[in-house]
């Protein structure tokens, strides 16, 4: 089992870094951090590409849309694997390029080999976030919270959630307590589904996504 771990001093400078680039629904800098673990004043790594994890009950189309539309604003790669394939195979198989991974399924499944992929996010400190669907009513399903207590428990590094389609509601995921990092419109979703059109006023958000999604990262000790 790994072991988070932070250094009072080093906590205490991501936290302020992290103050400066919370979304205004965070209850706390600190909690975007608080799954942390650093070594130093900084990792090591060969490849930085966060992990896109679906936090659903059944599988969405929404979600590939989403990476898709997020993929298009963060530029470079977007890699798309399974729950099915080997972890220890794709971790060591990474590009050291920028870009994104997809993670499609469950990844808080036991594997057959034990362990699960939320543990090996863990393990190797990949940078992740959960992509969220709300309900027809405008509700977060309890897997967000869910997903975001395992990811603090494996010591997952977790740049936060984000919000796939439907409302947003600000004053609602302020109370959630939980790091979003923002909301993708169905607007969004319905241009990248339509194939490699250029961005519209509607890409803004993505932008903006994909802006504080790279600070968090600068403040977790991503360089």
């Amino acid at each position: 089992m790994v072991v988070c771990s932070l250094r009072a001093p080093v906590r205490k400078l991501v936290t302020l870094a992290a103050s400066k680039n919370a979304l205004h629904t965070d209850r706390s800098a600190e909690r975007v951090t608080s799954q942390s673990y650093l070594s130093g004043y900084g990792r090591r790594m060969i490849c930085h590409m966060p992990f896109l994890l679906d936090v659903v009950e059944h599988p969405d189309d929404q979600l590939r849309v989403g990476a898709l539309a997020l993929s298009k604003a963060w530029g470079g790669e977007l890699l798309h694997v399974s729950v099915q394939d080997s972890p220890p195979q794709i971790m060591n198989s990474l590009p050291g390029v920028n870009g994104l991974v997809h993670l499609s399924g469950d990844a808080a499944m036991l594997l057959p080999d034990g362990g699960s992929w939320l543990e090996a996010l863990g393990n190797w400190q990949k940078p992740t976030i959960l992509m969220i669907i709300p309900t027809s009513s405008g509700s977060i399903p309890g897997l967000a919270s869910a997903y975001a207590v395992l990811c603090k428990e494996l010591c997952v590094p977790l740049l936060g959630l984000l919000q796939i389609g439907g409302l947003w509601d600000p004053a609602a995921r302020k109370l959630d307590g939980l790091p979003w990092c923002g909301w993708l419109p169905s607007t969004v979703l319905i241009e990248s589904a339509n194939g490699d059109l250029p961005f519209s006023e509607h890409d803004e958000s993505c932008r903006e996504v994909a802006g504080r999604l790279r600070r968090r990262m600068l403040a977790f000790g991503y360089t």
